[in-house]
């Protein structure tokens, strides 16, 4: 097992001479404070290797001593927002920095990045599919004691950890945060019930050419996690749909501002929770089955900050969405956090709804492939 020193990883930039005096300097500094002792394991018993969990003010005091965070997602304009709330509530002057790049754009970077000598991303945020690429490349983390080390300072974390589902990521990333594949509405051209209630309802001929659909045809791919969806039925639905002359855009972004801006009547992708906030007549709503592809918050075995990144994944995913939530900034979903608006939205609209999760990598290798035939599908390749 690691030492406490190995744990708390040498800052980038930092002398070893300087880093190997800061550690001992921290546990000093808290044995005269009273607060030296390591927390105790989830279950509440004692840990049995205490010494070899660093606490959360070394990590802290490390993270300050590296003092930037590369932050790879595909939304850059939230940084400034996350960085303020993160700073405020620890006392640090961390800067987060970062690059518009969707998820696999990122994990390519990673790995040229990696395969070059010079890496240079933090903490990026892959699905499942990704992140089994990234393991087989041996980027992905290993197994860390987050709750142990930062538990105490975020006390919902371990509800994080357990939300990862798929067992080769359990104890070695928290989540950042849930895809949900609701729909968007316009309420001046629709009524709310009229709405379609399932994804087999988008085939019904009285919604033909009134709503806005991925080019690709997701996602229906990740029906393929749900109990009784194969293969057979996704592509049969796929094929009704394509059929119903649905207005084709690329992307989620594409399809909810093709609603919002009254091109079409509803979408199965998007949020309108920001536009509604803004005055616009728009609304979300649910489609059942709900398939949820979540999104891991990812330290890379390369990471040139490895504490300061540690400490803002664990902070972004317990307390990140509220801080977005409250600054009316739109973006998480993380069905694991109860009091979350987007949580409470989806509850009251569908008190019984059941989220399915990817649960083991089958299914994440299944929905890849569902993907490619899909896209294939809707661009007359089959």
């Amino acid at each position: 097992m690691e030492s406490t020193v190995s744990m708390v990883e040498q800052p980038s930039g930092v002398s070893r001479r300087l880093f190997l005096k800061l550690v001992p300097a921290t546990a000093l500094l808290l044995a005269a404070c009273g607060g030296a002792a390591a927390p105790a394991s989830p279950s509440g018993a004692p840990s049995s290797a205490k010494s070899d969990i660093p606490t959360f003010a070394q990590v802290l005091a490390a993270a300050k001593q590296e003092g930037t965070i590369e932050l790879w997602t595909g939304r850059p304009d939230i940084q400034a927002a996350w960085q303020e709330a993160f700073n405020k509530r620890f006392g640090t002057d961390i800067k987060v920095t970062g690059s518009d790049l969707q998820a696999g754009v990122a994990a390519t970077r990673l790995i040229t990045e990696a395969r070059g000598g010079k890496p240079s991303a933090d903490l990026l945020q892959p699905s499942y599919d990704i992140a089994l690429d990234l393991e087989e490349r041996k980027l992905m983390p290993d197994p860390y004691p987050w709750v142990e080390v930062f538990g105490g300072e975020l006390p919902t974390l371990k509800d994080s950890m357990d939300h990862i589902k798929v067992p080769q990521f359990k104890n070695r990333v928290p989540t950042m945060r849930d895809v949900m594949y609701h729909g968007v509405y316009r309420t001046d051209q629709i009524k709310k019930e009229d709405l379609p209630k399932t994804f087999e309802a988008l085939a019904d001929a009285k919604y033909k050419g009134q709503f806005a659909f991925d080019t690709k045809g997701s996602p229906l791919e990740y029906l393929i996690i749900v109990p009784g969806w194969t293969e057979e039925r996704i592509l049969d639905l796929a094929a009704k749909i394509k059929a119903n002359a649905p207005r084709f855009f690329a992307g989620t972004n594409a399809i909810r501002d093709a609603v919002v801006n009254g091109q079409a009547a509803f979408s199965t992708a998007g949020d309108a929770i920001a536009a509604k906030q803004q005055g616009r007549p728009v609304d979300n709503f649910y489609l059942e089955p709900l398939a949820i592809n979540t999104l891991l918050a990812t330290v890379p075995k390369t990471a040139p900050h490895p504490n300061a990144a540690r400490l803002f994944a664990a902070w972004v995913s317990v307390e990140g969405p509220k801080a977005l939530e409250e600054r009316k900034i739109d973006y998480h979903e993380d069905l694991w956090q109860k009091d979350l608006l987007t949580t409470k939205m989806l509850y009251e609209s569908l008190p019984n709804v059941t989220p399915y999760y990817f649960e083991k990598p089958e299914q994440v290798s299944a929905s890849q492939a569902m993907r490619g035939k899909l896209s294939d599908l809707m661009t007359g390749a089959r």
